[in-house]
């Protein structure tokens, strides 16, 4: 595991945002001061976050392949695999709507491990051969990018909360 960086030597775009997002606002260095708020100060829904739409990727992407004949036909493991890659999503958005850290916080810890569950049953889906090498690959790479970009969030929000920036309002934490 790479060493954190010091929040002095982080970009507005290393914080979670979505490329449109990113987009909008200049490259600078961002302070400890201000590095504790800019996340959400940008980010005005979850639909904003990348970690979001990375989940909401993968689930599209689990649907789609627990559709396939052999696959489909395992009516247990496709239930707990769609659950597991909806929830990710679900906990994400539903921790940034609470609008504050504490509750965000846990909810992505919730999703990241939601995460692990679905890489789980990917192995199980490979073993049973509903899954080709290929795919199972595939899908097992976006899901450890999905926890990388989720473990990022939820170190973001932690050491927000460690600072003491406990600033908060009705929809989303700031």
């Amino acid at each position: 595991m790479a060493p954190a960086e010091p929040h002095g030597s982080r970009t507005r775009a290393d914080l979670g945002l979505c490329p449109e997002e990113r987009g909008r606002i200049q490259e600078e260095r961002v302070g400890p001061e201000l590095g504790s708020r800019i996340l959400f100060s940008v980010a005005r829904s979850f639909d904003d976050l990348v970690a979001w739409q990375k989940a909401r990727e993968l689930t599209k992407l689990i649907y789609e392949v627990t559709k396939r004949d052999q696959f489909s036909r395992a009516f247990r493991l496709v239930s707990q695999i769609r659950a597991a890659s909806t929830s990710i999503m679900s906990n994400i958005a539903e921790g940034f709507e609470r609008g504050n850290r504490a509750e965000f916080h846990q909810s992505l810890v919730v999703a990241k491990g939601e995460a692990g569950e679905v890489r789980s049953q990917l192995y199980v889906a490979f073993d049973a051969e509903y899954l080709d090498e290929e795919i199972f690959i595939q899908l097992k790479a976006h899901c450890m990018e999905l926890s990388r970009v989720i473990e990022g969030l939820r170190s973001q929000v932690e050491s927000q909360r460690r600072s003491g920036n406990r600033r908060e309002t009705a929809g989303a934490p700031v």
